[in-house]
């Protein structure tokens, strides 16, 4: 037997002849097999050896996450900047030729500190042929401080739209002028106070005219 075999059952009816399901495990990943109808013992054992030579000659061992590789990078919020997320192991799968194989990342869309070093914030998951083969554990790759108040203002002033600022910069401009014109002894009522002065002087001529006449 070859040294990488390990199972498992043999048997012998009338109808099935000689059977063996056999397994073995190399390259890290194990298969089984089953010999059904060989016309004696001997060539069960000879047909499964076969069968697991032709089946492991058809997958192969790739890694697919590295442990420490960095696989998400949430902004952080108020502090600014990136947190790497990385893997917390690395994961191998044993894959046939033309196997689709995927990793999802599950991952926050943002984070804010305190945050310390090694702290889980996401997974991913190892999909082969569309179904689950392993959970990976995303962790922080740093830490992050608690965001203090200056920050916390700065980053809500520059993260407000340009629209509303020039808005209130044109109110304030306009309120700042309304100030002026109603403010006493200004233009404006300057404008006024002459204006009278001028129909309180057009009727006096008025009048002595009339007297006159």
């Amino acid at each position: 037997m070859a040294p990488w075999a390990n199972g498992v059952k043999t048997g012998h009816t009338s109808g099935a002849g000689y059977v063996l399901v056999g397994s073995g495990r190399r390259k890290g990943f194990e298969l089984i097999s089953a010999a059904i109808g060989a016309p004696t013992d001997e060539a069960s054992f000879s047909d499964n050896l076969h069968l697991l030579d032709y089946g492991f000659s058809l997958y192969r061992r790739q890694r697919v996450v590295r442990a420490g590789q960095r696989l998400a990078d949430p902004p952080i919020r108020y502090a600014g900047g990136a947190l790497p997320l990385v893997s917390s192991r690395s994961v191998e799968v044993a894959v046939r030729h033309g196997q689709p194989l995927s990793v999802k990342v599950h991952a926050p869309g943002e984070v804010q500190g305190p945050i310390r070093a090694g702290a889980v914030l996401g997974r991913a998951r190892v999909l082969l042929d569309g179904y689950l083969v392993a959970r990976v554990p995303l962790r922080a790759g740093r830490s992050i401080p608690p965001a203090g108040a200056p920050k916390r203002r700065r980053s809500l002033i520059t993260s407000m739209p340009i629209a509303p600022w020039g808005i209130g910069f044109v109110i304030l401009i306009g309120a700042t002028y309304l100030r002026r014109r109603r403010r006493p002894g200004g233009e404006g009522e300057e404008r006024v106070l002459v204006s009278r002065e001028e129909r309180r002087a057009a009727g006096d001529r008025g009048r002595r005219r009339r007297l006159a006449g």
